[in-house]
């Protein structure tokens, strides 16, 4: 893990974080991942950008 910046890295993240995000949805277009800080959901007739 790379405390210097606050962040995690890729290997810790996909080993520890990513398998616990829960069930899988596609509503959700932009989905977790490591290096992004942002996630998008279709909402039907609007898209939502979480952040």
């Amino acid at each position: 893990m790379n405390n210097a910046l606050g962040k995690i890295d890729e290997k810790f993240f996909n080993k520890v974080i990513y398998p616990k995000l829960g069930a899988e949805d596609d509503k959700v277009i932009v989905k977790p991942q490591h290096g992004v800080d942002f996630g998008v959901v279709d909402l039907g007739e609007k898209v939502k950008q979480l952040h």
